[in-house]
């Protein structure tokens, strides 16, 4: 995933130094803010997986899989924070075609039977995120922040396992692989160009 730290970190660091001020910056809330989403980020990009102890090679790498999907999602939430953006903005920031090449590939390959998204949805207890994740699978809603949601809040709740459903765990890593890596280039992309159009207007 490149750099460990957030794409624009060292711009960010200058323009705190020079006394720039967060809401200059298009962010919201502390320096000490920023700082837990970047280093939240930074785990995220450094996570090589979990060494767990009698589990089989496959059901610990599902299990890698699912908590790089938590760890992803915290560091997102709180980048929203921050720069109080809506989860809709993703899918538009990062072009709706890029996003719903992602939903396609999920829904139309990787879980092309359906077991990863029913499990989910017999299992959410928000009709208002059951029904976004219904519209990604109807290819009506390409938002990678809404399958992101569904695996992170079944995960926590522990329903989620690393082959829920009869899913193999490949095919387990290979969706949370796949979301993780988008949403990670969206903050990438989107704190650097916050900090690089700061820095060409100082």
């Amino acid at each position: 995933m490149g750099s460990k730290h957030i794409k624009g970190f060292g711009l960010f660091m200058r323009l705190i130094k020079n006394g720039h001020e967060l809401a200059g910056m298009g962010l919201h809330g502390t320096q000490g803010d920023v700082l837990r989403m970047t280093n939240r980020l930074r785990l995220v990009k450094s996570f090589r997986g979990l060494k767990l102890e009698g589990l089989t090679p496959r059901t610990t790498k599902g299990y890698d899989a699912l908590m790089l999907v938590f760890l992803t999602h915290s560091a997102l939430e709180l980048y929203l924070r921050i720069t109080r953006l809506k989860p809709v903005e993703i899918e538009l920031a990062h072009q709706s075609r890029q996003s719903a090449r992602l939903i396609a590939e999920v829904f139309d390959s990787d879980d092309r039977g359906g077991k990863l998204f029913d499990f989910l949805i017999a299992r959410l207890d928000d009709p208002r995120l059951k029904g976004k994740l219904t519209a990604c699978r109807e290819k009506k809603c390409c938002n990678v922040h809404v399958l992101s949601s569904a695996i992170r809040h079944i995960f926590v709740h522990g329903h989620l396992t690393a082959s829920p459903h009869h899913v193999r765990p490949e095919r387990v890593h290979r969706i949370c692989q796949k979301v993780s890596e988008f949403l990670v280039r969206f903050m990438d992309d989107d704190f650097y160009r916050r900090m690089g159009r700061r820095i060409r207007t100082r």
